[in-house]
């Protein structure tokens, strides 16, 4: 009488091996598509249900569509080159160099981990190609950097490729990893002609160097939260010489935006501060900042130190001489020609 169910438990037990994941470790330098590289033996190359790990000393060129499974994890310490197109859907871990190159597309609807991991140095991503938020089945996608990310102009015929970074969230944080050694400083750089659009972007502590040229565009419902611990280095957010379109919320929190160009706010600029806080949130502005929307400056630590000029068809809460104020000399130049609340 107790055959059936013997049966049934071995049958159970044998599926199980036999969706079990495949552990993939890269042994060669070469390219993902050749056996040879990796660990395995035959023909076998990592699949979409594999977790795969690049060592150090190891480079590994994608050329061709490559996926991470959901649950999944690739772990880089080493390097890898893509020129093809990389979908994550589960943890990709950098800890060496990851290089998306002209014509490379990272689509990622899980997780991307830019750490340091002691003793091995900071991870580094190098992007001229996309990197693309995809939400997939609820994902959030996130990219956490505590090391260093990068977009860079790649020259080439027919025209030069321009890194661009689009949707999901960008995490800039100063820190260490959860599981991980050491600690690090992240910095986010976009030169001139690159583009980070439409990411929820939380600069925790870290560095975000929009340089000239360069675009940092957030549509409806996007954000910008420029956040961080009083004393930690500052200034965190630099707009050098960059263009800061702004139609979702940029709030700022124990933490400097130093603004060297043009910031267009559409939507709402928010200068919480605390009162009684020695930590000041300020914008220094030694550009300009259009504003079409709600610029919020709501105590007495909370303030636009503006060498620059402010034109203001929106509305300015919380303005004061000392709060909104040009220093050094010369003053800076504010234009309220929309309504202020004191």
């Amino acid at each position: 009488m107790n055959y059936p169910l013997v049966l049934v438990l071995a049958g159970s037990l044998f599926l199980t091996a036999e969706t079990r994941a495949a552990q993939f470790k890269a042994v060669a330098t070469g390219d993902w598509t050749v056996p040879a590289t990796w660990s395995a033996t035959g023909t076998a190359i990592p699949g979409a249900a594999d977790d795969i790990e690049i060592p150090g000393g190891i480079q590994v060129a994608v050329d061709s569509p490559v996926t991470i499974g959901a649950g999944r994890s690739l772990v880089v310490r080493g390097t890898l080159r893509n020129s093809g197109r990389i979908s994550n859907q589960g943890t990709l871990t950098n800890t060496g160099t990851l290089l998306n190159s002209r014509g490379g597309r990272i689509l990622n609807s899980g997780t991307i981990d830019n750490i340091v991991d002691y003793p091995s140095r900071g991870g580094a991503i190098e992007n001229g190609g996309l990197i693309e938020g995809v939400p997939m089945g609820g994902s959030a996608p996130t990219i956490n950097n505590y090391a260093r990310v990068d977009n860079f102009v790649a020259p080439a015929p027919g025209g030069a490729a321009h890194g661009t970074i689009r949707g999901g969230t960008l995490n800039n944080i100063s820190g260490s990893a959860t599981g991980h050694g050491g600690g690090g400083v992240g910095t986010v750089t976009n030169p001139a002609g690159c583009l980070i659009e439409n990411c929820a972007i939380n600069n925790s502590g870290g560095y975000f160097y929009n340089c000239d040229g360069g675009a940092l565009l957030t549509g409806p419902g996007g954000t910008i939260d420029n956040s961080g611990t009083p004393g930690s280095p500052g200034p965190s957010l630099v707009i050098d010489g960059g263009e800061v379109f702004n139609a979702g919320s940029i709030a700022i929190s124990g933490m400097t935006i130093k603004l060297n160009s043009n910031l267009n706010n559409q939507g709402s600029l928010s200068l919480p501060g605390k009162s009684g806080s020695a930590a000041q949130n300020y914008i220094a502005n030694s550009g300009s900042i259009e504003n079409p929307g709600v610029i919020v400056v709501a105590n007495e630590n909370s303030r636009i130190d503006n060498t620059g000029t402010i034109m203001s068809t929106g509305s300015i809460h919380g303005f004061s001489p000392s709060q909104v104020a040009g220093r050094p000399a010369p003053r800076g130049i504010i234009y309220p020609i929309g309504p202020v609340f004191p």
